[in-house]
């Protein structure tokens, strides 16, 4: 698997580096190891959608898990996953230093056999070093991007700006405030929680193989949140309802990689 590296390289390149980006490369091929996150905040946006849209962009061997609504309308799930990582480590990989970074992910609800989870669809971050550790680690075709995270009390600032401007994202959210959206297909609470919450098991697909990230952690309660949303860029979020917001702090996941089967 070839590696590509996207923009500016923010250190300078000289043998030894060379030397030792070789050994992680081949390191990485030949193994997975688990992949250790720390969270500050972890923002969980829902957008209900027409599900055939979404159903198409997804590879073999997943297929969409929609929602039904108390009216029996079906929804597929489109989600944005803004995460503040204070710490991201590889164990195997001590060359890879811990990584801080804001990543926004957009995700689709998926069932994988009886296995619920999201398919990483696209993934943006503020860390041009953590877009190139999450490709050798994970093989995920992330992004750069303007991503950022500002906390001010109970408001929390989120701003994404995407270079092909189809992925951005401005809005407030207020931490205590605990509503649904107005437009929620979410019958309750209950429903927005389980459905709108991050997800314990992504799945993406690296050089035509499907991976199976699944979370070690034990639980989470997602608390929702209001929020301001003043610019969403994507489609879906044009297209769709927002039905969900929900918020978590202080979050520490492990995620174990696994692949599953060529596609």
């Amino acid at each position: 698997m070839r590696i590509p590296i996207v923009g500016p390289v923010p250190f300078p390149i000289n043998q030894p580096f060379i030397k030792t980006a070789r050994s992680v490369i081949r390191k990485v091929q030949q193994q997975r190891w688990p992949i250790n996150s720390t969270m500050r905040h972890t923002l969980v946006l829902t957008w209900a959608c027409d599900p055939e849209p979404l159903a198409a962009q997804l590879p073999k061997g997943l297929e969409l898990d929609p929602y039904l609504a108390a009216d029996g309308s079906k929804y597929g799930l489109m989600v944005a996953n803004i995460a503040d990582v204070s710490a991201l480590s590889v164990p195997g990989i001590p060359q890879l230093k811990t990584l801080q970074q804001v990543e926004l992910s957009y995700r689709i609800a998926v069932r994988h056999g009886d296995e619920p989870g999201h398919f990483v669809w696209r993934t943006l971050s503020s860390n041009r070093a953590a877009v190139m550790g999450a490709r050798l680690a994970l093989g995920q075709q992330q992004e750069h991007a303007e991503v950022s995270v500002t906390a001010n009390g109970d408001q929390l600032r989120v701003r994404a700006v995407s270079e092909s401007g189809d992925a951005d994202l401005d809005l407030v959210a207020h931490l205590d405030r605990h509503q649904l959206p107005d437009d929620t297909v979410f019958t309750n609470v209950s429903d927005a929680r389980r459905r709108g919450a991050p997800s314990r098991r992504l799945f993406s697909v690296d050089a035509g193989e499907l991976v199976d990230l699944e979370a070690e952690s034990a639980s989470w309660t997602p608390s929702p949140v209001e929020v301001d949303l003043s610019t969403a860029t994507l489609p879906a979020a044009h297209d769709g309802k927002l039905s969900a917001a929900v918020h978590l702090a202080n979050t520490k996941i492990v995620w174990n990689p696994n692949r599953l089967f060529n596609r």
